[in-house]
């Protein structure tokens, strides 16, 4: 069957159950038809009809829990609907003789029943394993708190002392089929039964949720694992991002011959990539196709971030739509100069901090333990002013024993005083140097940055390099038929109003790079701003409150400014006219 196919069948199942949850609800709070309530007097006792409307009620939510889990193929969801499907079925006729709604769960269940090929998506082990026990342990924990609270309010409920007693109808409570002759006389009794019934369903839904969680990887790559994408990156690489797919933040998928590695990490249900697969050209595309089909197994939404122009086609083929989000600057080295007009605000920027008597100066590996402890204050400096935290996955942090192993470039005065440094990773098989942190003090002179990357141009120039890669510019020269009209204008709207964008984009621009577009490889257009969010959350390992917090205070700052020049100018006394 068709990718297309599972995936229409899959958002069609939801669909359904979404609807059937509206029905079963519907259908439990509103009577049955009088003339078909006498005929179930005779065949069906009270008790089980009044437990069976709260039951059709929490059938009807979990038919709502399970929606999701069918949109993305899970086999344990696809189970525990078609259970549903036919309790609920049973539940209609039992509660009022709803020969309609039954029919319409026979009609979901021969649907399901023939669509059960496109569920294959995998249950997290341990987590299903831990929602049976829930569920165990919730029978017994149901049966004693309903014995418990009987036996202690019996004289409240009127019901006969005896043991045997309190236990059947305790597990009458459990199942949903309360006596209805069992009538609360206090206010204790009666806070009893509403509760009951609370502690039951929490513990179904518990377990229900337990039961669909996402298959989640609770162990890292294996050193041999690392060792192998290694090999192949120093064989293949060919994009900056390459060096960052090795660090120990990664989980890795192999291609069947092992000759391409997909390097990611998981974000609750999404599987965020960093660019694209490693390896061989042709196995590379092929690769693209094995990681989706294996997401697919596992109950995941594959993303792949910050991809190249070349395996569009291939990301499409594999139903992935793809959004631009951004261009990577890339400056030409043997044609770069401070000379002309297009470059007087960078010589103006160079020059100023070279007449305040600071000067670059290059670190081969291994770095000593006395540089890298002026590297860590400079960093340590640069993170307080930014008012941020380490950032993950696409970039480097400050990794003593990562940075003592790479080329570092500082900015110092006579005396030894580091103000700013770069440390310069490897690009393999591209004949490129790329910057990875570069950090200054927040009291640095005017201009360190520019005179750190311009010399360091220089320098790689000299060493017989033909680029220099600057990174991605997020959001930047991004245009409706890029993304999509939505996704573009979004992103467009973002990079306008968020100062910091803007600026990391001009600071790039004055180098007179050039610009070559990055992407955004995603299963569609309504989970954007889900894997929008999981790219955001794979970067920043302190959590999302970390990535947010300087941008609302950005935000706020701006919007109170705004505010009170408003404030200022009702204030402002008006012109006398005529």
């Amino acid at each position: 069957m068709a990718r297309d196919t599972r995936f229409a069948i899959r958002r069609t199942a939801a669909v359904i159950n979404l609807f059937l949850g509206t029905v079963n609800t519907a259908s439990a709070l509103t009577p049955s038809l009088a003339g078909r309530r006498a005929h179930l007097v005779h065949l069906v006792p009270l008790a089980l009809r009044g437990g069976s409307r709260l039951l059709t009620v929490t059938a009807g939510f979990l038919f709502l829990v399970t929606a999701p889990g069918l949109a993305r193929g899970k086999r344990t969801a696809w189970a525990i609907t078609l259970g549903l499907v036919i309790a609920s079925g049973f539940l209609h006729l039992i509660k009022g003789l709803d020969y309609e709604e039954a029919a319409l769960m026979v009609a979901a269940g021969v649907f399901l029943f023939f669509a059960e090929a496109s569920f294959r998506a995998r249950s997290d082990g341990p987590s299903a394993r831990t929602g049976l026990l829930i569920l165990a342990a919730a029978v017994l924990f149901n049966l004693a708190y309903a014995a418990a609270g009987l036996f202690l309010l019996r004289h409240q409920l009127r019901l006969p002392p005896t043991s045997r007693m309190v236990l059947f109808e305790a597990w009458r409570l459990a199942v949903f089929a309360a006596n209805p002759e069992l009538v609360a006389r206090g206010r204790h009794a009666r806070w009893f039964l509403d509760t009951v019934y609370a502690v039951n369903i929490s513990s179904l839904l518990a377990g229900a949720w337990m039961l669909l969680r996402p298959v989640i990887y609770r162990s890292g790559a294996t050193p041999e694992e690392r060792a192998q994408a290694r090999r192949i990156a120093e064989a293949w690489g060919r994009s900056s991002l390459v060096f960052f797919t090795l660090w120990p933040d990664k989980l890795y998928f192999f291609s069947r011959d092992g000759s391409v590695y997909v390097a990611y990490r998981q974000v609750g249900d999404v599987a965020v990539v960093l660019g694209d697969p490693v390896g061989p050209p042709p196995k590379a595309v092929e690769a693209v196709d094995e990681f989706v089909a294996f997401c697919e197994e596992n109950g995941w939404q594959p993303v792949f971030y910050q991809v190249l122009p070349d395996f569009l086609d291939a990301y499409r083929r594999a139903g992935l739509q793809v959004a631009k989000i951004g261009e990577e600057a890339v400056v030409d080295l043997p044609s770069f100069s401070l000379a002309g007009k297009a470059r007087k605000e960078l010589r103006y920027s160079v020059n100023k901090a070279s007449r305040s008597g600071l000067f670059v100066r290059f670190y081969e590996p291994p770095l000593d333990e006395d540089l890298l402890r002026r590297l860590q204050d400079v960093s340590w400096d640069w993170l307080k002013a930014k008012g941020g935290a380490e950032k993950t996955f696409s970039l480097g942090w400050f990794d003593r024993e990562m940075l003592r192993q790479l080329e570092v470039a500082t900015v110092e005065d006579v005396h030894g005083k580091v103000y700013a440094f770069a440390n310069f990773v490897p690009m393999y098989n591209l004949s490129q140097a790329s910057p990875d942190l570069i950090r200054y003090r927040h009291d640095s002179p005017t201009g360190v940055v520019d005179l750190l990357l311009v010399q360091a141009m220089d320098h790689y120039r000299a060493r017989g390099y033909r680029e220099f890669n600057l990174g991605l510019a997020p959001l930047a020269r991004v245009r409706p038929e890029d993304a999509g009209y939505f996704a573009s204008t979004a992103q467009a709207l973002l990079f306008r109003y968020l100062a910091n964008l803007r600026g990391l984009y001009h600071f790039k621009a004055k180098y007179g790079p050039r610009w070559e577009p990055r992407y955004l490889a995603y299963p569609g257009g309504t989970v954007l701003p889900k894997v929008a969010l999981a790219v955001v959350r794979a970067g920043n390992p302190q959590g999302l409150k970390a990535q947010l917090r300087p941008l609302l205070i950005r935000l706020l700052r701006a919007g109170g400014g705004r505010l009170f020049g408003i404030l200022g100018d009702l204030k402002k006394p008006r012109r006398k006219t005529g």
